[in-house]
């Protein structure tokens, strides 16, 4: 996770939530020093971990993806393993591309939390 913050694909931010044990796996930004984006982020995964009836009802490997006041983009994307269902979120800088990077990693997870 971390390298998705530092490598090509350059996140803003980056979260793993393991949605059938309600346990955040991973939080970080690539600048660690902007406290208030962290705590505005913790609170939006916190509202879309916890709204049992719209994850229920989005597919797995589906992105749904928000905008804020700046353009940045906020994408979550469920996933399931053998060990649960899993709720991975990014932040992306305005009209950087992202689909790929976020199925990558994705992808990358699901091999890595059989």
């Amino acid at each position: 996770m971390q390298a998705a913050l530092t490598g090509k694909d350059r996140f803003i931010g980056a979260a793993l939530i393991h949605l059938n044990r309600d346990h955040l796996l991973f939080l970080d930004l690539a600048a660690p020093d902007q406290e208030s984006l962290r705590s505005d982020y913790e609170a939006l995964l916190l509202h879309a971990a916890t709204d049992v009836e719209a994850l229920e009802t989005l597919a797995d490997e589906t992105d749904l993806h928000y905008f804020t006041a700046d353009g940045t983009q906020i994408i979550l994307l469920t996933f399931r393993t053998r060990s649960g269902r899993y709720l991975l979120s990014a932040l992306v800088a305005p009209r950087k591309p992202y689909k790929q990077a976020i199925k990558r990693l994705a992808k990358s997870l699901k091999a890595a939390l059989k």
